[in-house]
């Protein structure tokens, strides 16, 4: 992620973490990312409790996915540090518990 100018967005946890909406992002086929897929994406790592990074520029893509920021929802420099550990205090926003 070198241009924090282009939508950028990292998502995962880790050593799982990958990059997303930065360029233009194309599946393992070399295809095209949607913009469904990105927000699936999006919403994908939000219930999986796992840390989201963006800047501002892919800061509508989290409104659509409807995403509601938390320490776990961080800036691009500030990622580092939230993808160290599963955000489980968002758990109960993401599912029911038993």
């Amino acid at each position: 992620m070198a241009d924090y100018g282009s939508p950028s967005l990292a998502l995962g946890h880790g050593a799982e973490t990958h990059q997303r909406a930065t360029g233009v992002p194309t599946t393992n086929h070399g295809m095209p990312v949607s913009d469904n897929q990105k927000q699936l994406g999006v919403v994908d790592t939000f219930g999986h409790l796992k840390a989201i990074g963006f800047n501002a520029v892919a800061k509508p893509l989290l409104d659509k996915a409807e995403v509601e920021p938390d320490e776990g929802v961080a800036d691009i420099p500030g990622f580092v540090e939230a993808a160290k550990r599963r955000h489980r205090n968002r758990e109960p926003k993401v599912r029911t518990l038993a």
